[in-house]
């Protein structure tokens, strides 16, 4: 059976191609100069499908959510240093269909779209349910988590404790 790929639609191509990866890389080359009390972390989320869709016309409002983080810090020679990590946000739905190998969820917010199985992992226990809309997630620090949320839901899809971030 041929593995399914993305189709080629605006949502896929150009900046919006899917990085599909989690990374970390150290010491990023900086152009230019990062002035020396630029310090601390800068955080994003995006869009980023894990698998490619079930249909057509998909929308990244229906992608799984990633976070990205640049860390500005003092480098060795006292210049600023620069590390960047990206990972996808394992809310129930990612952690599902990364053990299925494939999207198991429809048409964005269309239950009816779905396949069979991310029902079976909806009833699965989890502290939060599978979302049909991970990717409009928000970034919030705390002194003992750094959480991530959702615009579509609360209380907050997943937490990670700083050490894991750091």
């Amino acid at each position: 059976m041929p593995k399914p790929s993305f189709p080629d639609e605006i949502e896929f191509r150009g900046l919006n191609t899917p990085i599909r990866t989690e990374s970390s890389v150290r010491n990023l080359a900086v152009e230019g100069v990062i002035p020396a009390d630029i310090r601390g972390a800068f955080f994003r989320s995006v869009p980023d499908p894990a698998h490619p869709p079930m249909t057509a016309g998909h929308t990244l409002l229906s992608a799984d959510g990633m976070v990205a983080k640049f860390l500005f810090t003092e480098g060795p020679d006292g210049t600023t240093a620069v590390d960047h990590d990206l990972r996808y946000v394992h809310t129930a739905r990612y952690v599902a269909e990364q053990k299925a190998r494939r999207s198991l969820f429809g048409r964005y917010r269309n239950p009816f779209t779905d396949d069979p199985a991310a029902a079976a992992s909806a009833a699965a226990p989890s502290p939060s349910p599978p979302s049909r809309s991970v990717c409009r997630t928000a970034v919030v620090f705390r002194p003992t988590a750094l959480a991530v949320t959702s615009t579509t839901r609360a209380p907050p899809l997943e937490r990670t404790a700083p050490a894991a971030v750091a």
